[in-house]
């Protein structure tokens, strides 16, 4: 083999599809873009997942409620964490299907006792939740 064969070039997904496919992922991409805008939280993006699935037909789950095939339901948790599920035809001991995920908004938690000055330079004490970790 030659060096030129030999060579890797690395390629672009992005210049691979067609049309149909470009269309599709814009529009992902769009509807993404909306749902991160009024997502910033993690309790927003609790109440904004939650109004979504009700366009999609799901209604809150209340203990006693009668559940057929097919219904969706959902419960929240203070608002914070949500719950979808969709009945299914089999019983629970034939098994069941999960998908988990999980929301987390970078932010800065201030600390109880969070200012420190000295020499004329304050510095905010803070826990350290989501995003780019220091190692990265």
């Amino acid at each position: 083999m030659t060096p030129q064969e030999l060579k890797y070039e690395s390629k672009n997904g992005y210049d691979t599809l067609d049309r149909e496919d470009l269309v599709g992922m814009e529009a992902y991409a769009s509807r993404y873009r909306l749902f991160i805008d009024q997502a910033k939280t993690e309790r927003e993006a609790v109440a904004e997942t939650v109004h979504l699935a009700e366009e999609h037909g799901f209604v809150p789950f209340e203990p006693g409620m009668l559940l057929k095939a097919g219904d969706k339901i959902y419960q929240s948790n203070r608002g914070k964490s949500v719950v979808f599920a969709v009945i299914g035809t089999r019983p629970l001991s034939d098994g069941c299907h999960i998908a988990v995920a999980h929301g987390d908004s970078p932010r800065l938690d201030v600390k109880p006792s969070p200012l420190c000055e000295a020499e004329e330079l304050g510095l905010l004490k803070t826990h350290y939740y989501g995003g780019i970790k220091k190692y990265q």
